[in-house]
């Protein structure tokens, strides 16, 4: 199956949003992988709009580095789709 076209958007407090194969999924079917997060903590939109909770994990192919999964729990403010 390719994960990178698996989707789902859960509209809570907070939103959350995946594309793609996550860390999870990728332990549990024994594909490499590299994970990477980054808090909005110090993003520029997210100082904007005072919204500085959540992060941004992004699942990679270890030998090309090719983005294979994105996951984000946002909070209220942000687009999802953004």
């Amino acid at each position: 199956m390719d994960y990178r076209l698996v989707s789902s958007v859960i509209f809570t407090e907070p939103q959350l949003a995946r594309v793609g194969l996550t860390e999870k999924l990728a332990k549990i079917e024994k594909i490499p992988y590299l994970a990477a997060s980054h808090p909005f903590r110090d993003h520029g939109k997210s100082m904007i709009m005072e919204a500085l909770d959540g992060f941004v994990k992004l699942v990679a192919e270890p030998t090309t580095g090719e983005i294979t999964g994105r996951n984000l729990p946002r909070s209220v403010g942000w687009r999802i789709d953004s």
